[in-house]
C-alpha cells in the first residue's frame, strides 16, 4: 500500500502499523510478561494490551516489547529471556533495570536485546577473563560435607581456595572468605537450563 500511495503507514495504525503491536511502557510490558508467561499452548487468546494475537495477522512477538526510558524490570527481563534464554531473578531485574535507566538516560535511544544483553556482560563480567574460577575439583567428604580447591582469577588477583561446606556454593564462600581475609555473601541464587537436551548449557 505504502509502495503504490507513496502514503507511509501511521506507525500505530490499527492492524498494519509497525509500533500497533509494541509496548514501551514498564507496567504494559510488565502485565505482557506475566501473561506470556502463565499462558497455555492452545488456550484462547486472553492478553493485556494485546487484543488480537500478532501472528494471526502474519506478524511475530520479536517488536512486542521494546525498551527506550519509558521501560520498566518486566521488559528488561523479558527481552533477555526471549532472546538469549536469562530468566532473572526479581532482586536481579531491579538492580539491572536501574543500570540499564542510567545507559538511556546517556544514550537518549531505544535499545535492542543485543544491546541489553551487551550491557549485561559489561556490569556483571559475563565473559570476562578477569573473572574466573580454574580448574575447581570437588571431593565429598563424611557426613555429605564437600571439599573444594580452585584457582581463581579476581580482577588483577589470581590465588588458589581451598574450603569445606555443605555443598560447592558454601565451600566456595567459604574458601574466598578465607582467601581474601574478609566476609562473602551470597544475597541470592538463581539457576537454569539454556536450551535443552544433551547440548543444554546452564547459568546461575
Amino acid at each position: 500500500v505504502e509502495h503504490c500511495t507513496q502514503i507511509p503507514v501511521h506507525p500505530r495504525h490499527p492492524y498494519v502499523g509497525d509500533l500497533v503491536y509494541t509496548s514501551f511502557s514498564g507496567s504494559h510490558q510488565d502485565a505482557i510478561k506475566k501473561a506470556f508467561a502463565a499462558r497455555q499452548e492452545g488456550e484462547i487468546w486472553d492478553m493485556p494490551y494485546l487484543p488480537i494475537d500478532p501472528k494471526d495477522l502474519g506478524r511475530s512477538y520479536d517488536a512486542v516489547i521494546r525498551v527506550n526510558s519509558q521501560s520498566g524490570k518486566g521488559g528488561i527481563a523479558y527481552l533477555l529471556e526471549t532472546e538469549y534464554g536469562l530468566e532473572l531473578p526479581r532482586r536481579l531485574q531491579i538492580e539491572f533495570s536501574q543500570v540499564v535507566q542510567r545507559v538511556m538516560d546517556d544514550a537518549g535511544t531505544e535499545l535492542t536485546a543485543a544491546d541489553l544483553y551487551a550491557i549485561f556482560e559489561r556490569e556483571y563480567g559475563i565473559g570476562d577473563a578477569a573473572v574466573s574460577v580454574v580448574q575447581p575439583q570437588m571431593t565429598e567428604l563424611a557426613g555429605g560435607v564437600m571439599k573444594l580447591s580452585a584457582e581463581v582469577v579476581l580482577g588483577g588477583w589470581f590465588g588458589h581456595v581451598q574450603g569445606e561446606g555443605n555443598g560447592p556454593i558454601d565451600a566456595f564462600v567459604r574458601a574466598l572468605s578465607a582467601r581474601l581475609g574478609q566476609e562473602v555473601r551470597v544475597l541470592d541464587y538463581h539457576e537454569h537450563a539454556i536450551g535443552g537436551g544433551a547440548d543444554a548449557r546452564a547459568v546461575a
